[in-house]
């Protein structure tokens, strides 16, 4: 099982809404009423009779990173943020989500029946019916990779520094294999299955007898971090390696690159058991990023910068060359055709390939921008969205319908925000100064200089306060500065001595709140140009676990009077005008988003598993947990009136919220050809012309098909807009 790589994660997603089904293209003889809660319409709206049986909708976006093709061919795995998907090759839609951890992928077992999925927790997920085969209870934070045995029986996890034997059936691990130096990044059943293979962080091959434990190999290939110039290798300094196993066990492919111009790159073959280099490949690039075998072990395949490359093992002579800029290439079992990611990692697209010329079979469906900020209008009858490819849009949450109010800007860096009410929209600059824009015209109204000077590292987060009026800037030496956009004062300069993940004003802009890593919290006062309060600041004893004791997120009262804190563990309700912690509540959830209502009374958390939350703020307890999304909850912004809430997630999803009643009301989405949907729990939709080809019918647990036979039912806008009023 060769390694998920870490390439850029592209967000996707899929919403699921489970409707009656209905009979394709049919004529409705017995319509009904529906009931209708808009007060803005007083016609009745007709509904479809329907029957009784069950199916669902989906809104398909992305198929994310292909990370492995089913041994039949006919379903590819993919990855996202921390979801796995399978997708149908055929036709490219997919079939179904799993929740998996933000980091590693998962895999088919060798027949196909079952999908590995790493999570936290790894758990073997029966392909067909979803049904939850296994959980194998690792005490590792994180499992970096896995091999199933030939006879599909038994399976190897690797965590840290160990490789762990388990057996399917029971889920009961049966050994250890211990002794690495260093993290375990790839392992594999040996010949036979009678010897366990792994490569660590620290580039050591290890060869364990199955049955024994005993190690019976161990070989160190050389890296930059084991020599010092003065004791320099034979084989020269390598900053980078990537391996590969062979399906059988045999064999290892070894590329080496050395940033050192007198070393030359490398690509060898071993004989994993005996220990031995069998082979050199003729390697007169320095772009080989990384290697792998072809599923029948015959072909070496390398990812150059510009194409892919194939060498015959036999010959170790090139035989094949498909040009293309490709940043992930998957074989097929049969070796007949190839997927690949393509493309600037920023705007890749997936193609299927055919192997024997490299000639596209298939280009999968385009990726959606992800959202970057979002604001209601001041009479709360229009969304704002600002995209990740400049874009801003204009959506009518009274009919559920979308305008393009800023077609992009491609001249941008990452950074857009949209001030309060969506009337002016802030972009980052390469030279880090900044432009407020206009929404509705797209005029700039002026520049912000940048609050750097030349010697000072770039920008790379920036923040506003309620009312758009001050900009916060981040530079990589977690410097903060706060800008007046509306004065031409020097901006206010704020060192810090930790990672910051979250900033808030509070609305009388006197306080600002930075807080990040080791749990701390720096209170700014912006009036005094002062630090007031220092808070947490301890590196836990076990930061090897990454953010675990990090605020993630931080928001401030209407009222001035409190300030809600979330880091993963707690909730902790700061009372700012007594300067102390008036309350704390423990959590399970990582969140990632954090509002209170207009009246300062409860809370709105977006969460990583993507579950919307409206907690009691003085008591603590969750009033509701509302489920919509898949992916991580980035924003919560709330309608004027209070009783509306707007949510985008990591995939770029919108879901529209009544708060009060505490349901869903919409999902709404665009993508990168402007295309748009909107989809109600129960079906019913609304798009663009050619929005709704990225509707799924799921017809069966493994078929799924566009919505043609069906949109004649479906696509009303009328039932959309009673529906979401």
């Amino acid at each position: 099982m060769h390694v998920f790589k870490c390439f850029c994660l592209f967000l996707i997603l899929t919403t699921t809404a489970c409707v009656p089904a209905v009979q394709p293209v049919q004529r409705i003889n017995d319509p009904h009423e529906i009931e209708t809660h808009s007060k803005a319409r007083e016609q009745s709206v007709i509904e479809p009779e329907i029957i009784e049986s069950q199916f669902k909708f989906y809104l398909q976006l992305d198929i994310g990173i292909p990370i492995e093709i089913s041994p039949n061919g006919k379903y590819i795995l993919s990855k996202t943020n921390d979801l796995l998907k399978l997708i149908d090759i055929e036709n490219g839609r997919e079939i179904k989500t799993f929740k998996s951890s933000s980091f590693f992928g998962g895999g088919f077992s060798p027949d196909g029946n079952y999908i590995l999925n790493l999570s936290y927790q790894p758990k073997l997920i029966s392909t067909i019916s979803d049904r939850l085969v296994q959980t194998f209870n690792s005490k590792a934070d994180y499992t970096f990779d896995f091999a199933f045995s030939s006879d599909g029986k038994y399976l190897l996890l690797a965590a840290n520094k160990d490789v762990s034997l388990w057996d399917l059936s029971t889920g009961d691990k049966i050994k250890d294999f211990e002794g690495s130096g260093s993290s375990i990044m790839e392992v594999t059943f040996g010949p036979h299955d009678k010897y366990v293979i792994s490569w660590s962080h620290d580039w050591v091959l290890k060869v364990w007898d199955i049955i024994s434990g005993r190690e019976i190999n161990s070989i160190q290939f050389w890296n930059s971090a084991s020599f010092s110039n003065s004791n320099t290798p034979p084989g020269g300094f390598f900053d980078r390696a990537d391996i590969a196993f062979s399906s059988d066990g045999n064999y290892m492919v070894y590329a080496a690159q050395s940033l050192r111009e007198r070393f030359p790159h490398k690509i060898e073959l071993w004989d994993i058991i005996e220990g031995k280099k069998i082979k050199t490949f003729n390697c007169l690039s320095k772009d080989i990023y990384d290697v792998s075998f072809t599923p029948d072990n015959k072909f070496i395949i390398g990812r150059k910068k510009d194409n892919l490359v194939l060498w015959d093992i036999s010959t170790g002579k090139a035989v094949k060359k498909y040009n293309g800029k490709f940043n992930n290439v998957i074989f097929s079992n049969t070796g007949k055709f190839f997927l690949t990611q393509e493309g600037k990692l920023s705007d890749s697209k997936i193609t299927l390939r055919n192997s024997e010329d490299g000639q596209i079979i298939r280009t999968f469906m385009s990726q959606l921008p992800s959202v970057n900020s979002i604001a209601f209008s001041k009479n709360g009858k229009f969304l704002y969205s600002a995209n990740s490819d400049g874009s801003v849009n204009k959506w009518d949450i009274n009919i559920g319908k979308m305008s393009v109010a800023i077609d992009g800007d491609k001249s941008y860096k990452s950074i857009i925000l949209l001030n309060n009410y969506g009337e002016n929209v802030i972009y980052g600059r390469l030279d880090n100064s900044f432009s407020l824009v206009d929404t509705n015209t797209g005029e700039e109204i002026k520049t912000i200089p940048s609050s750097l000077n030349d010697s000072s590292p770039s920008i790379n987060t920036a923040f506003l306060n309620h009312d758009g009026n001050l900009l916060v800037t981040k530079d990589s030496n977690e410097q903060l500065a706060v800008i007046d956009i509306n004065e031409s004062s020097e901006p206010k300069i704020f060192n810090n001595k930790f990672q910051i993940n979250s900033v808030a004003i509070s609305p009388d802009k006197q306080y600002l709140f930075a807080g990040g890593s080791y749990d701390s919290l720096n209170i700014y006062d912006l009036k005094k140009d002062l630090l007031v309060k220092a808070m947490g600041g301890i590196a836990p004893a076990n930061y090897y676990l990454g953010d675990y004791n990090s605020i993630t997120s931080i928001a401030i009262s209407p009222n001035n009077n409190y300030a809600a804190i979330a880091n993963i563990g707690s909730i902790k309700l700061y009372n700012i005008i007594t300067g102390e912690i008036e309350n704390q509540y423990t959590i399970s959830e990582y969140i990632k988003s954090l509002t209170f209502n207009h009246e300062s009374k409860y809370l709105l958390s977006g969460n990583a598993d993507g579950v919307l939350k409206l907690w009691n703020l003085f008591s603590g307890e969750i009033i509701n947990a509302l489920k919509g999304h898949d992916a991580a909850i980035e924003k919560i912004v709330i309608s004027p009136d209070g009783v509306k809430a707007v949510s985008f997630s990591s995939d770029g999803l919108l879901c529209l919220w009544d708060i009060q009643k505490g349901k869903l009301l919409s999902k709404f989405v665009t993508y990168n050809n402007k295309e748009w949907v909107f989809l109600t729990p129960d079906g019913y939709f609304n798009a663009s012309t050619n929005g709704g080809r990225y509707l799924n019918v799921r017809v069966s647990q493994t078929k799924v098909t566009g919505i043609d036979d069906y949109q004649s039912n479906y696509r009303r806008p009328d039932i959309v807009a009673q529906k979401i009023n």
